[in-house]
């Protein structure tokens, strides 16, 4: 298991020091290997994936990059941890963790700066994942009247970034690709 510094506690403890959920053991508790830091290149084979430390949604959010060629054309991908603000997390009063409203405007300063031709929610609820995928099956059916852009950030997307879609000039055969996606 690889971790930013603030992760691996809360997974090495079992989230009991999670600064939002905690104080309680909510998980089993994981070792952490290595911990790992932002602009770390990870290289798994051919893959080589950039470390990003994006804090606010936790204390150490971490968002990874990766380039995917298609047709002669690398594209920027981000697998991105948004900082979308939970319910119940407080930013200045009585604030879930010390500096929380700072790394959320340093984790949207840093987001909207980024060069990125395709966006990608960290966590499934972002793009109502359960309603589009079956568990047990090794790729994801999407209804042809389901479209693309509907497995990325929704959440006010041209507010949060300056551009009118997460997807710049990318072709459905290679986000397929990337996704693993099946037309039904």
């Amino acid at each position: 298991m690889w971790a930013t510094a603030d992760d691996a506690r809360v997974l090495e403890d079992g989230g009991f020091s999670d600064a939002h959920f905690g104080g309680r053991v909510s998980f089993e508790p994981v070792s952490v290997d290595k911990v790992i830091t932002d602009g770390e290149v990870i290289e798994i084979g051919d893959i080589s994936l950039t470390v990003y430390e994006h804090p606010g949604h936790t204390e150490d959010s971490s968002s990874y990059s990766i380039e995917v060629r298609e047709n002669g054309r690398d594209y920027k991908v981000v697998i991105a941890n948004m900082g979308f603000i939970n319910p119940g997390k407080q930013l200045v009063v009585d604030p879930t963790y010390p500096g929380v409203a700072d790394d959320f405007a340093q984790t949207y300063r840093r987001q909207k700066a980024m060069d990125v031709d395709v966006w990608v929610a960290a966590h499934g609820s972002q793009y109502g994942l359960h309603d589009k995928y079956a568990p047990g099956r090794s790729t994801i059916l999407i209804p042809s009247s389901i479209p693309m852009d509907s497995w990325l950030p929704s959440n006010d997307w041209n507010g949060f970034t300056g551009r009118s879609s997460p997807r710049k000039g990318v072709s459905h055969s290679a986000w397929n690709q990337f996704c693993r996606i099946k037309k039904t």
